[in-house]
């Protein structure tokens, strides 16, 4: 993944949470902050010149392995994680009328 890749990283649209209550939106958001950075090995708000941590460098790590690094991440944070959470944000989106309707959040 090339530095430009990196800084376009994808994000949904900002309307596609309108009319989500705000603690719902709020989760969607900050579950789309980790799947970005598992994508392209840095969070959305990067500063410029940042560099991925060794764990979720694309160009030296598999995705699967910056899942699982990512859960390990969050865990230690004492957040809910898994590998199967992980996977499926990243294949449906974080903010997918999907995984609103059942609730992820």
């Amino acid at each position: 993944v090339s530095a430009a890749d990196r800084a376009a990283a994808p994000l949904a649209p900002s309307g596609l949470l309108d009319g989500v209550p705000e603690a719902v939106a709020e989760q969607a958001r900050w579950w789309e902050r980790h799947i970005v950075e598992i994508l392209t090995g840095l969070p959305p708000e990067h500063e410029p010149g940042a560099v991925p941590k060794p764990e979720y460098d694309p160009g030296s790590v598999s995705l699967r392995q910056r899942e699982l690094a990512k859960v390990t991440e969050l865990e230690a944070a004492g957040h809910k994680a898994s590998f199967a959470t992980m996977k499926r944000l990243r294949l449906r989106g974080p903010g997918s009328p999907g995984e609103i309707s059942t609730g992820f959040a």
